[in-house]
């Protein structure tokens, strides 16, 4: 996954040049997602970002997609300045957020893809850089939207990217951290706060990749890309991208019939985050564990712990017939933080991360 603040326009800065080096980078990165910022357009035929997707799809000969959203009119209204998503898997659902304006409108779109590693929400935003309390405001008003569109479709695997004009040391970036989510780029580099913006100074950091802690995403690597001038101190943007790579040990795609007969399964709770009771789903098959006897594999246990591992309680610990079954965790009388519940039959077991903010 990657973000780039593309520096769609600007007079003076030579845009034609600059977008076909951004797509060379673009092809020579292969990302599956990208969110960009600052995409510009003087028409629908030239937007940036439908350039770059249209690019990528005569190189690698798949079909690339694209969404868009217009946030404002910029340089004395020469151009339409936009943030929006490019990627090679279909939009399943897209949508956007006007969140409060600062110096210019601001806005996050989204978008839930069908991936390689599971299903994924997918954030691209570009922030407020004039106001540090409507900067503020703004990450609250992500953090919101993403929660809510994580309990639509009750699945946590959730990336917020863009340019946030906020360094690492601020409030702005605390209320991600705070609200349990991992800078992607600090995970992997945790002695650097490294730098995006802006050339030729390379002095800040103001671009994320972030996830949530309780997702079954794992991040494997992170580096900054854009970093090397067109020429002399003539670079692509005023700002770096930042390439994630992730994957997911838990996810098993659903074309694997066999894994799916073979297996009981354990659903993400819903909702998650969630205050103070959440809904646990799972189903037993229709064919029990192989090993073990026939008493040990009819038994099934499903219990909660806390993120030092303490066991919080035992929601289930019976013998179960196949078939689905759901229950219920109250938290009311637990702090807020990551728990997490474990689903046994027999010598087979899953566990899932959940989050309680009250």
């Amino acid at each position: 996954m990657a973000t780039y603040n593309i520096q769609g326009m600007r007079p003076g800065t030579d845009p034609e040049t600059r977008i076909q080096h951004i797509i060379n980078k673009f092809i020579a990165l292969d990302p599956d997602i990208i969110g960009l910022q600052e995409i510009n357009a003087t028409s629908t035929v030239d937007n940036q970002a439908k350039v770059i997707s249209d690019s990528l799809t005569n190189h690698f000969g798949v079909q690339y997609h694209y969404y868009y959203e217009k946030t404002h009119d910029a340089w004395d209204n020469q151009f339409k300045e936009y943030v929006g998503i490019i990627s090679k898997y279909e939009f399943k659902e897209q949508g956007y957020l006007n969140l409060t304006p600062g110096m210019f409108p601001r806005k996050v779109v989204w978008g839930l893809f069908d991936t390689s590693i599971g299903k994924i929400n997918f954030f691209s935003t570009h922030l407020d850089y004039w106001s540090a309390w409507v900067n503020e405001k703004e990450i609250d008003e992500v953090l919101n939207f993403a929660g809510v569109k994580m309990a639509m479709q009750s699945n946590n695997n959730t990336i917020i990217v863009g340019d946030f004009n906020a360094t690492p040391n601020t409030p702005s970036y605390l209320k991600m951290t705070n609200a349990n989510y991992t800078d992607s780029y600090k995970f992997i580099h945790p002695n650097s706060d490294g730098f995006t913006a802006s050339f030729p100074g390379q002095t800040i950091r103001i671009d994320y990749i972030f996830v949530p802690s309780y997702s079954d995403l794992v991040i494997n690597n992170s580096y900054l890309f854009g970093d090397q001038p067109i020429s002399q101190d003539f670079y692509c943007s005023d700002h770096l991208g930042i390439l994630t790579t992730f994957s997911n040990p838990s996810y098993v795609d659903v074309e694997d019939d066999e894994y799916i007969t073979a297996e009981f399964t354990l659903s993400q709770n819903y909702p998650n985050p969630f205050n103070p009771s959440t809904t646990i789903k799972y189903n037993i098959p229709l064919n029990p564990p192989s090993k073990g006897d026939s008493e040990a594999t009819g038994c099934v246990t499903l219990k909660v712990y806390d993120i030092q591992g303490n066991e919080i309680t035992e929601l289930v610990n019976a013998k179960q017939q196949p078939g689905d079954y759901q229950i219920v965790f109250d938290g009311k009388n637990q702090s807020n933080g990551i728990y997490f519940y474990k689903l046994s039959h027999g010598n087979k077991s899953e566990i899932k991360k959940m989050l309680l903010v009250k």
